[in-house]
């Protein structure tokens, strides 16, 4: 309190000046990291030179993800958004050491858009055909190896495999061969 008292008396022998307004903060597009699978000291020195040159500064911050170690999981902010002039973006890489994503349930879709689905996820897809007598499960996926839920990393190789059976109709039996009469000889 005597501190404020004292301040007080010596501020008011001198008129306030106005500080000037600091300019306004540049704000720059973010740019895109391209994903990559293993940061090494040539990869690191070639991301800090662009994010660099787009007008920002490069962190690097590991995060338990199941990819191999030192893979790109994200960036953040996201490419595209608009940040203050000489800020961060943050590139997060694995540390190897996550679980894998489940496996999707694929089961009772049509066998080409469970296809698609599994690919654009990153699994291999194989098909194998079961007869089945419900019409409904023609052309359907009726069962998948692993199972939905699986943990099994997307990353394109063998290992991440689904094979998925789909139901198909019951082959037709060909229609009985029938032979013409013999001509009749008795006349």
């Amino acid at each position: 309190p005597i501190w404020g008292t004292y301040m007080r008396r010596i501020v008011e022998r001198y008129e306030p000046q106005g500080f000037p307004r600091p300019p306004a903060q540049q704000m720059l597009e973010v740019p895109e990291i391209s994903p990559f699978t293993r940061l090494d000291d040539a990869l690191l020195k070639e991301l800090e030179a662009a994010v660099n040159t787009a007008g920002f500064t490069l962190l690097i911050s590991e995060e338990e993800y199941w990819r191999t170690s030192g893979t790109f999981v994200r960036q953040a902010p996201d490419a595209g958004t608009r940040s203050p002039a000489g800020s961060a973006i943050t590139v997060f890489v694995s540390t190897g050491t996550g679980i894998a994503p489940p496996l999707p349930d694929v089961l009772g879709e049509v066998y080409q858009d469970a296809a698609q689905q599994l690919t654009n996820a990153g699994y291999l897809v194989s098909r194998e055909d079961a007869v089945v007598e419900e019409e409904d499960s023609f052309g359907r996926v009726i069962a998948m190896t692993p199972q939905a839920g699986t943990p099994l990393a997307p990353d394109g190789s063998e290992q991440s495999r689904v094979i998925l059976r789909v139901g198909v109709p019951p082959p037709v039996a060909p229609p009985p061969t029938t032979r013409p009469a013999p001509p009749d000889t008795t006349q």
